[in-house]
């Protein structure tokens, strides 16, 4: 009776250390999630701060395009020059916004 005792004993101080070891897996665990955890907040902080700034940059392109149109526009609705000069100026206005639409698309694809 005494040997069922004892060895009751041991199981209930073996189901004790289970127990407290148990425990202390459960807090590592814990801690491992919190971090994570965090860790995924930030992830999604800056994936929406960079979507939102290559927004931003996408509408300022825009707006620059926009913008060297209507300043060529301009200096066409001024100018008064003969229809050849008028050419020649035209071809070169094209070409300069050619070249300016391809540096805004480079910009573009790089911001991407």
């Amino acid at each position: 009776m005494l040997k069922a005792v004892l060895e009751a004993i041991k199981r209930l101080v073996g189901l004790a250390k289970d127990t407290q070891e148990t425990k202390e897996s459960l807090k590592l665990l814990q801690a491992k999630l919190e971090f994570h955890a965090d860790t995924l907040t930030r992830v999604i902080f800056e994936l929406k701060h960079l979507t939102d700034h290559v927004e931003h940059e996408r509408e300022k392109t825009v707006l620059q395009i926009e913008n060297a149109f209507l300043r060529n526009e301009r200096a066409l609705l001024v100018e008064e020059k003969t229809d050849q000069s008028r050419l020649t100026k035209l071809e070169e206005q094209v070409a300069a916004l050619t070249q300016e639409v391809e540096m805004l698309k480079n910009r573009m694809d790089s911001i991407r």
